[in-house]
């Protein structure tokens, strides 16, 4: 990867994480955390502690060939081409980035319990670090 697209990977997780941190502000969900590991990006904890990963993309070819290795981890695309926008370009992604998230969170279909999660999680970091 060139240094423009690691950048420009890195704005859009930037602004997945302002979704993710108004979404928290307005109560639609009870925290996240930033894990950048084994093909999630984002953790988000919902009001009734189920837990949904979250991977973010700047593609939709780079969507597919998430879902292609991780077919349990849904993904948001957060499409621009630049590393510097202006704060209405860059408003208009946050939104369209928190509705992506809330449509996720309505299916329910990638949720699962938050202590299972980190019951999973704890195991293999252990594995990892063992060896």
């Amino acid at each position: 990867m060139s240094d423009i697209t690691d950048r420009i990977g890195e704005v859009s997780e930037s602004i997945a994480r302002t979704a993710c941190e108004r979404l928290r502000e307005q109560g639609k969900i009870r925290s996240y955390l930033c894990v950048d590991t084994h093909g999630i990006d984002f953790l988000l904890i919902t009001s009734c502690w189920q837990a949904m990963p979250l991977q973010v993309k700047t593609s939709w070819f780079g969507a597919k060939r998430h879902y292609k290795k991780y077919p349990g981890i849904p993904v948001i695309v957060i499409r621009h081409r630049s590393v510097r926008m202006n704060k209405r370009r860059k408003r208009c992604l946050v939104e369209t980035a928190e509705f992506q998230i809330l449509e996720l969170l309505a299916v329910r279909k990638y949720t699962i319990s938050f202590m299972f999660f980190l019951f999973v999680f704890s195991r293999k970091l252990q594995s990892r670090y063992a060896a």
